[in-house]
């Protein structure tokens, strides 16, 4: 089977690989990592509309959807830009209240879920919550926790079922560490909860972290293929 991208998904390609050659400059890009800071590519790229793009519009997205998420996080790993804020944000975008989605999509906060990166998407057995609804528990290697203002947290109930929690990280009992990456233009922290008081989401758990699972493979597989791309055109120049 022949397979292709639409002449709009084109445009759309084309138009973000233009953008990101202006904003996102080699130099740009290694002033902000040796900073820690990439706030500045951050805000432009909220502004600009490309945050928001392939994400549904009734939680504040430009439209689109996997495809355009995978197109948007191979380019941006091209460029090696700063991705982790936007990563983890259209991770965890479709698990939050419409409102409080469209607020992160428009720059009010980026949002992450609580999970370990070097583990299984769904595995959610180091936070648990107690009957009053009270995090207790540590998560290491969360990406985007560094960046974020929310988090969408798994946690183990008193009944041993999962749910999911948003707590916001200046919340009492949140803590986060950040963790220094050989790669710079990933960001990424351990987060602990000391009886942090989360308000419990009305959607079921296990559906919504194995979606969120199988997304956040093909955005990997995508962010690989777009630094692959980009190490093979400078080795050949």
């Amino acid at each position: 089977m022949r397979w292709e991208l639409s002449q709009e998904q084109e445009m759309f390609t084309e138009a973000l690989d233009g953008w990101l050659g202006r904003f996102a400059a080699p130099a740009k890009v290694r002033k902000w990592g040796e900073s820690g800071n990439p706030a500045e590519f951050e805000q432009k790229f909220v502004e600009e509309g490309w945050f928001s793009a392939g994400l549904a519009e009734d939680i504040g997205g430009q439209g689109g959807g996997l495809l355009e998420l995978a197109l948007t996080a191979e380019a941006l790993a091209r460029y090696a830009a700063p991705s982790s804020a936007w990563t983890a944000s259209v991770l965890a975008a479709p698990l939050l209240p419409a409102d409080v989605a469209t607020d992160v999509l428009a720059g009010g906060g980026f949002a992450a879920v609580a999970v370990d990166a070097t583990r299984p998407f769904g595995l959610a057995d180091s936070v648990r919550a107690d009957a009053g609804g009270a995090l207790t528990g540590r998560v290491a290697t969360v990406l985007g926790a560094e960046r974020a203002k929310l988090l969408v947290v798994p946690a183990k109930d008193a009944d041993g079922t999962v749910s999911l929690y948003l707590v916001r990280v200046d919340d009492p009992g949140v803590t986060v560490e950040p963790r220094r990456l050989l790669d710079p233009s990933r960001a990424a922290a351990d987060v602990r909860f000391d009886d942090v008081a989360g308000q419990r989401l009305d959607i079921e758990a296990a559906t919504a972290l194995d979606d969120a699972g199988l997304r956040a493979a093909v955005l990997v597989s995508a962010d690989s293929l777009g630094a692959m791309d980009r190490m093979l055109r400078l080795a050949v120049d």
